[in-house]
């Protein structure tokens, strides 16, 4: 109460504060200017609360207010000054503006920049002053003043300096209208709040008169009142919203009086977060002119936030209370450096990075909180007590422009075995949308021209029915966050296909597209994780007419049978006139390995590549088709088996050069009582384990080295234990063992002929006793796997010994 109070009984202290000002708008209800009747003029502005009693609020879109030029308000090439109160709802807003009234930067503008929100007073499009604080605030009044001194141009926001320009020097006789509220060339308008507008010309504000405009709230009504005895108070040290790691902290304050007054004595209230009083402690001593009175303070609880001011006392029993509270935490660490890109695009995956110093903690593990959504953290200890907190995610859909949130959450293990979490300062990145679709009046930038066309040459174009489901990220994500789209067109009656995107950015696009046409046989097309970008690609769609086409089963399997699932078939027909391959389809096989596809048999020759995973796995010479199923056969590829398990995030890798598996997992929900990466070398007769590394903490990378465990099968298995301890693993098979290496070196027959050889010469040495005949050719048997004759599973070989011991138990009966 005696801090409102305060400002709104307060008078300044300082008469020269009315030297040359040539124009005073308090916004108190109306657009008086208390100076020299320089009033404005409305155009939508409304009546609003003001940093002190009323103020003028403006919405962004066409309010402004209008003052008539005068000579008092061109400034020329002297001293001028500039102070106002502003509430800035969007970045890039256009304060004030007196300039011509077309697109030109010709006279002065006070706006906030687009992208960092911070003020940016400028002189005809030059000599640019950039601030440091963002105010963007959808409640939050900052001061902003501008001063030109002897040729020096400065800004100060709160009373603090921000930046300066000493170049600059124009004469800013300008003969056009002053606007508040919007750049009168270019037609943007602000969005916020302005109250208390002040200009003087021929007068620089000094740092002691805008301290006072500070503290005061610049809500006296002008010509600002006589000097009293009333002290202004500045709270220095520590500072707002600051993290305070000392055991010890220093309170300071600025206090001051007019010349001839004096203050008594001053106290100093901390709070803690629920209002109590935690500390205080009266200082009082008498004191004339300015004192910087401070205080020790520790027994501070680490983790908790605390608020404070210092209340001074003057004579004749007046006092004040700096104007804001200044509010810190005790903290276990200090912010050294933040790293994140200000503005992105939603499906985008970027990196957010935290550096701390933090003594006296054994362990410290991290959550990264964006968007209310936890996503767990690598913290990687620097040394010395400095940390470093790292996170990559896609980025959330956003349905326009906005801002979200973020922050570190760490939980701290101290030397005392104590533990304590704490978070970060929060953090604000503009995240903007991504747009992709038939192109439009809004969206005419072509990412893909799909035209439709007879799959026989010459290929003329017909018009189709076109159906198709989309999904994009923007190139660089994971695809884990997508937004999709679905379009379809069946009148038949186009034959151009234009989609297009926005902003111009490389898209990740996966597209599945259906073609039919009266008197053609139906027809597929698939984009799989293909770059679409404003250099349009422009693709051809083909139907084959009804009368030349055969329903033709594409059947694919590997070497030992096995149907394939998922393998994309590009169908290119070769045409012989122009030696060319045009891809007038593909097929896309289910879970019993085959997909339909209607070909011209006898006639046509075709190619056929299968692609699976963006790898090119065969490619067919150019046949004709008379025969359905056509069966694709695969040959030997190196398969790598993911398995991944349920809320675990996590990259299992293998570095050729170092010979060196590499696992970074995360447990998003912390609930992890043990990772561990095992890494074993596979023979014919064993496996032996090579590394076994664990850690206990909810994110962590693992090593390992095989860089001197020799040639072989190696396996790399992750394993956790969670909550509930479930065990899950992924398995990824590295190497190639010395018998399958052997085996693939002999065909089919010869791998036969030297295995039943083999076999034959063990089992000769125990044809005196049949059970032992069978025993031999057991042996035999492995001795040609372990040579690498022939390649046999565990599981193969259990199954033959088994069948060896019934034949064995029914001689012996």
């Amino acid at each position: 109460m005696l801090m409102v109070l305060g400002v709104f009984m307060f008078s300044f202290a300082s008469a020269a504060l009315t030297d040359n000002i040539v124009a005073y708008y308090p916004f108190e209800g109306d657009l008086t200017d208390s100076v020299n009747s320089y009033d404005g003029t409305n155009s939508g502005t409304t009546n609003s609360s003001g940093i002190i009693g009323s103020g003028r609020s403006f919405d962004g879109i066409s309010d402004f207010i209008t003052v008539s030029d005068t000579a008092d308000l061109d400034f020329g090439t002297g001293d001028f000054s500039i102070n106002l109160w502003v509430v800035d709802n969007d970045k890039g807003s256009n304060i004030i503006h007196k300039a011509k009234p077309t697109a030109s930067w010709d006279g002065w503008l006070i706006r906030t920049h687009g992208s960092l929100g911070t003020v940016n007073p400028t002189f005809s499009g030059s000599g640019i002053i950039t601030g440091t604080t963002n105010i963007e605030s959808a409640s939050t009044f900052y001061m902003i003043t501008w001063v030109r001194s002897s040729g020096v141009n400065k800004l100060y926001v709160d009373s603090v300096q921000e930046g300066s320009n000493v170049s600059n020097s124009l004469n800013l006789d300008s003969i056009y209208d002053l606007f508040i509220g919007k750049d009168q060339g270019f037609g943007e308008y602000h969005d916020g709040k302005i109250d208390e507008l002040g200009l003087w010309k021929g007068k620089a504000l000094s740092q002691s008169e805008i301290t006072e405009l500070y503290n005061s709230g610049a809500g006296i009504t002008y010509p600002f009142g006589s000097p009293t005895s009333n002290p202004i108070v500045v709270l220095l040290t520590p500072t707002n919203n600051s993290k305070q790691t000392s055991s010890i902290i220093n309170f300071t304050a600025n206090i001051s009086v007019s010349e001839g007054f004096n203050h008594t004595n001053q106290t100093i209230t901390i709070w803690h977060a629920n209002q109590t009083i935690f500390y205080s402690d009266t200082l009082t001593e008498d004191y004339n002119l300015t004192v910087i009175p401070e205080w020790s303070v520790s027994g501070f609880e680490l983790g908790m936030d605390y608020t404070w001011n210092v209340l001074a006392y003057g004579n004749d029993s007046l006092n004040t209370y700096a104007t804001n509270n200044f509010t810190f935490t005790a903290s276990v660490f200090s912010e050294d450096s933040v790293t994140f890109e200000n503005s992105v695009l939603e499906t985008s995956n970027k990196q957010f990075n935290l550096t701390i110093n933090s003594t006296g903690v054994s362990e410290i593990s991290s959550l990264f909180w964006y968007n209310g959504t936890s996503y767990g953290a690598v913290t990687i200890d620097l040394g010395d007590g400095n940390y470093k907190a790292v996170r990559s995610i896609d980025i959330p859909l956003q349905n326009s422009v906005g801002n979200k949130s973020f922050h570190w959450q760490f939980d701290f293990i101290l030397t005392n075995s104590n533990s304590l979490q704490q978070n970060s300062t929060v953090y604000s990145q503009e995240v903007n949308r991504t747009f992709f679709t038939l192109c439009n009046a809004t969206f005419t930038t072509p990412f893909i021209d799909f035209t439709s066309r007879d799959a026989e040459n010459p290929f003329p174009v017909i018009n189709i029915s076109f159906k198709s489901a989309w999904t994009w990220y923007v190139d660089g994500g994971t695809g884990s966050i997508f937004r999709n789209l679905s379009y379809e067109d069946v009148t038949e009656t186009a034959s151009n296909f234009q989609f297009c995107g926005s902003p111009n950015a490389t898209f990740i696009a996966n597209a599945d597209i259906e073609m039919d046409a009266d008197g053609f046989a139906q027809n597929y097309y698939y984009l799989v994780d293909s770059s679409l970008s404003n250099d349009v690609e422009n693709i051809n769609l083909y139907l084959l007419n009804d009368t030349l086409a055969t329903p033709t089963t594409l059947l694919v399997r590997d070497k030992f049978q096995n149907l394939i699932e998922g393998m994309l078939i590009h169908v290119q027909l070769y045409d012989v006139g122009t030696n060319t391959f045009y891809t007038i389809g593909m097929a896309r096989t289910n879970e019993n390995g085959e997909d339909n596809f209607y070909l011209n048999w006898f006639d046509s020759l075709y190619k056929f590549i299968l692609i699976q995973d963006g790898t090119t796995i065969l490619e067919t010479n150019v046949t004709k088709v008379f025969e359905t199923p056509k069966i694709f056969e695969l040959p030997d590829v190196t398969t790598y088996s993911f398995d991944k398990f349920n809320d675990f995030e996590f990259t299992l890798s293998f570095d050729e050069l170092i010979k060196t598996f590499s696992l970074t997992y995360v447990k998003p929900s912390g609930e992890v009582e043990e990772g561990c990466l095992r890494v074993t070398k596979r023979t014919s007769l064993s496996d032996t384990e090579i590394c076994l590394t664990c850690s206990s903490s909810a994110s962590a990378t693992l090593f390992c080295d095989i860089s001197s465990a020799g040639n072989g099968t190696f396996i790399a298995s992750f394993y956790a234990t969670g909550s509930w301890f479930l065990i899950d693993w992924i398995d990824k098979v590295i190497g190639e063992s010395f018998s399958e290496g052997i085996n693939d070196l002999l065909n089919q027959d010869d791998a036969a002929f030297y295995t039943i050889i083999l076999i034959g010469i063990v089992m000769s040495m125990f044809l005196f006793n049949p059970v032992l005949g069978i025993i031999g050719a057991l042996l035999g048997l492995l001795a040609a796997g372990a040579l690498g004759f022939t390649v046999l599973t565990y599981g193969l070989y259990l199954g033959i010994v088994i069948i060896g011991g019934v034949i064995i138990w029914i001689l012996k009966r």
